[in-house]
């Protein structure tokens, strides 16, 4: 198994539960500007963060036309759900199992850490200040106005590889929960590890022969260059596809 020099992650449904968070938000979104009777559905909501669409591609799906039959635009979703989300979006966010052990451990056997997400740059910033997770990563990247958001390689050719320019494309591990994510890994030419427990679809991110499968985020301990003083995750826990 390959011992990983650096370690990209992504945030939503990888290292934190958003699902709540996102959902109300949207939700809040949609019946303020688009009337009551758009109200959605879990498993509506749940259908796109699967997908793991950037919210300006969430809201291009919910969109229509309001009760008066004025046009909503996509820009008025965005602003109105970030300031729901800036406000209260972090109520209902919790980091899943294991994550800050994980990345104390990673951090601790000389794996550099980096956050690679669709999610606003400043909502990033603001949920790893709330977690106290921001001493860990050496670099974040949220969404660029200047850049295709994954499933697009451009973030990781302009801003992750010239960053880490000691470490090669081998010796890099993206983990995400969707798609998307599997996606993203594969057009940059690095390793993927699928977390089972996010927001992806199994059939669809199987469909992508990830390097790697998880069912909790401490198996990635694997991944990492032993310490002698703790047993990592053996190999079993960790589901290694063959190269395609």
């Amino acid at each position: 198994m390959t011992s990983y020099k650096v370690l990209i992650c992504d945030f939503d449904g990888t290292l934190a539960d958003t699902r709540p968070s996102v959902a109300i938000c949207v939700r809040r979104t949609l019946e303020e500007l688009c009337g009551a009777s758009t109200a959605l559905g879990d498993g509506e909501v749940e259908a796109v963060l699967a997908r793991g669409a950037t919210l300006r591609g969430t809201f291009e799906q919910f969109i229509g036309q309001l009760v008066s039959g004025q046009s909503v635009t996509v820009d008025a979703c965005v602003a109105r759900y970030r300031q729901h989300y800036a406000a209260e979006g972090l109520r209902w966010t919790t980091l899943f199992p294991g994550v800050r052990a994980s990345l104390a451990y990673a951090r601790s056997v000389g794996v550099k850490l980096a956050i690679v997400s669709n999610k606003g740059e400043a909502a990033l910033q603001a949920a790893l200040k709330h977690f106290d997770l921001s001493g860990y990563f050496e670099l974040v990247v949220g969404e660029q106005p200047d850049l295709p958001p994954k499933p697009a390689p451009d973030l990781f050719e302009q801003r992750i590889l010239p960053f880490f320019a000691s470490a090669n494309r081998a010796e890099m591990l993206f983990v995400g929960d969707t798609s998307a994510d599997l996606l993203f890994a594969r057009n940059c030419g690095i390793d993927a590890c699928w977390v089972t427990y996010g927001h992806g679809k199994p059939d669809a991110c199987r469909a992508l022969k990830p390097r790697y499968e998880i069912e909790t985020f401490q198996a990635l301990e694997g991944c990492f260059p032993a310490r002698s003083q703790r047993k990592t995750s053996p190999p079993s826990i960790i589901t290694d596809w063959p190269v395609m």
